[in-house]
């Protein structure tokens, strides 16, 4: 099995018997839960009809003004008390028959309750007065008046714990309400009938889920855990054996289900993996091959390029500098300089519309051509259309360049120039500053026969400068999208406008990069500039 610092904190047999352990806990609660509100509601709704069966009983056995001759006579005379007496024994036989807690004739006030009959008390209870249990005063009124549903009231008795009570209204002989006769129940054997029926069913739980936990933790463990450990040790030695061409993931999992579809699925992901490894093993071979030609390719691109300077050290009418960094190994964009004749200095800065191998090879073919047909003579635009002729003959992928040719005649500082579709160049005058020059463009090298190309002459000044790009200088673009564009250049160039040409460059790749920050280069960057002394 493959070497590996992880170890396994919580084993799955484990985090099963702790599952199953919450699950049961919860359960039991849920169960212990809907038990206790089933099981309390059934016993209320039994002590509901039995409490107001005999209040109902007791209110009626009241003859109509009992009640008030009682509250108007009092119980001094011995014929009352001889009446109330007959009462009171009725309440201590109701009372002993059903086996109340108490029972009683009272009339409610706002705040108390005052006693006139108490089967516990007797005479002694005769309008005692104290205050009603918490919520009783508003339910006693309620059930004086006939308001709404007759309900239990339930309250907690210090001595007695938790109450019922049932109450009906003594009406006197004009049907007025004049008492209410109360009986309460202890709810005592209740909350034990809920505590033996919650651990009757807890004990049930815990025997079944146990018996659950056993039988499952063995039937899980043989055709869940076990194959499980058996297939981590066969992936564990399918790592190892990646190397080695003779050995193969083997695995024993039988199981006929998704974790025998899971080793299959190993099986299938180590073949893969080795044909994966041989076809990554043969990509990359190719592909250093192919950055070996590359680098080769971008070596003779740039040994293609004038690259030595000063270029001629004995000549001191002019300075001249260029650069061309590529986005990719090998670019579109190139330069050139050369001598015409000893007079006249061609210049070239062009950019071709792809990237990579493909434009690299048509970049070569076009500086050739502009090359020779230059040294041919004739004027600029008289040359790059000849190049276009060339370039349009064989194009079969339909590949164009832009390109500015000047020629400056190094007595007089009289260049004519033409543009096939390049960037507007820069040019300063002596102790000026560089601005955008305008010129008139015309067609693309290589898209198109017969196009024609349009010269143009412009005297250049001892001291004047000339800056010539490529479009991937404005172009460039920051992490945000937005571009460098031509104002951002010429104020780079006014930097230090007077400066070498090769300081010129440096300030305009430097605001180039500065700008553009973490963001890719996704053009080549070419840049010629020259002063004429």
């Amino acid at each position: 099995m493959s070497d590996s610092n992880f170890k396994i904190k919580t084993p799955l047999g484990r985090k099963y018997l702790i599952s199953l352990t919450l699950s049961t806990i919860i359960l039991t609660v849920c169960i212990c839960t809907v038990v206790t509100m089933i099981f309390r509601a059934k016993v209320l709704e039994h002590y509901d009809r039995l409490g107001f069966s005999i209040s109902d009983h007791v209110a009626s056995m009241f003859e109509g003004n009992t009640v008030d001759l009682v509250l108007t006579n009092g119980i001094e005379d011995s014929s009352m008390a001889q009446l109330y007496d007959s009462y009171n024994d009725f309440l201590q036989a109701t009372k002993e028959r059903f086996g109340l807690l108490y029972l009683y004739v009272a009339v409610p006030g706002d705040d108390t309750i005052v006693y006139l009959w108490d089967a516990d008390e007797g005479v002694d209870a005769f309008m005692d007065e104290e205050q009603f249990s918490p919520g009783g005063a508003e339910w006693s009124k309620k059930v004086m008046n006939n308001q709404g549903e007759r309900h239990l009231h339930t309250f907690n008795d210090p001595q007695y714990g938790s109450v019922a009570t049932a109450a009906t209204p003594i009406y006197d002989n004009e049907g007025k309400p004049v008492a209410l006769a109360y009986c309460d129940f202890s709810l005592r054997t209740l909350v034990e009938g809920i505590i033996t029926v919650n651990v009757i069913t807890v004990i049930l739980i815990l025997l079944l889920m146990t018996i659950y936990t056993v039988v499952f933790y063995f039937i899980a463990k043989k055709s869940i855990v076990d194959p499980i450990v058996d297939l981590t040790v066969a992936a564990g030695e399918m790592t190892d054996n990646l190397d080695k061409e003779d050995a193969s993931f083997v695995s024993t999992v039988n199981t006929g289900d998704e974790i025998e579809a899971l080793s299959h699925a190993f099986e299938n992901m180590d073949k893969e993996l080795r044909r994966y490894i041989v076809e990554n093993t043969r990509i990359v071979e190719e592909k250093m091959k192919l950055g070996t030609e590359l680098n080769l390719a971008r070596d003779i691109q740039a040994s293609a390029l004038p690259n030595d300077f000063p270029p001629f050290p004995d000549r001191n009418e002019f300075e001249i500098y260029a650069t061309m960094d590529p986005a990719k190994e090998v670019g579109g964009d190139f330069y050139d300089f050369f001598m015409v004749d000893d007079d006249h200095l061609a210049m070239v800065v062009a950019d071709v519309s792809d990237k990579g191998i493909p434009a690299s090879l048509f970049m070569m073919e076009s500086m050739i051509l502009i090359n020779s047909n230059s040294m041919l003579g004739g004027h600029t635009n008289e040359v790059l259309m000849r190049v276009n002729e060339k370039l349009c003959k064989n194009n079969p992928d339909s590949m164009f360049v832009t390109v500015w040719l000047g020629i400056l005649e190094l007595s007089t500082g009289m260049l004519r120039a033409t543009s096939a579709g390049h960037e507007y160049p820069c040019i300063k005058a002596p102790g000026g500053k560089f601005e955008l020059f305008k010129d008139e463009h015309g067609f693309v090298l290589g898209a198109m026969e017969g196009t024609p190309e349009k010269e143009y002459e412009l005297k250049l000044e001892h001291g004047s400068t000339l800056y010539v790009y490529s479009d991937g200088v404005p172009d460039a673009c920051n992490t945000d999208g937005v571009q460098f564009k031509e104002d951002r250049m010429i104020d780079a160039l006014n930097i230090d406008p007077e400066a070498d040409m090769c300081t010129l460059l440096h300030n305009v790749k430097i605001s180039i990069d500065e700008f553009v920050g973490e963001a890719d280069q996704f053009d080549d960057i070419t840049m010629l500039g020259i002063r004429y002394n």
